[in-house]
């Protein structure tokens, strides 16, 4: 994870929220940060206490996912 509190990142565009990216997966946005602390999702980055998730990289970890690349377990 970054923290990207001191950076200039522009976060309106290529990035998406927790909660968009559980919607996307189906998921609640708890399993996601459950998957963030066991390290088992794509790169995240923290701005103040907001997680944001590069849009190109999530793409790419689901791409790995179908692949069979990575392992995600289930909602416990």
């Amino acid at each position: 994870m970054t923290d990207a509190s001191n950076s200039s990142i522009d976060l309106s565009s290529g990035y998406y929220s927790i909660s968009e990216c559980a919607k996307r997966l189906a998921k609640t946005p708890q399993t996601i940060y459950m998957w963030i602390d066991k390290g088992q999702f794509a790169p995240v980055i923290k701005v103040g206490s907001t997680y944001m998730v590069n849009a190109q990289e999530f793409e790419d970890w689901i791409t790995s996912i179908i692949r069979g690349d990575s392992i995600v377990e289930e909602d416990i």
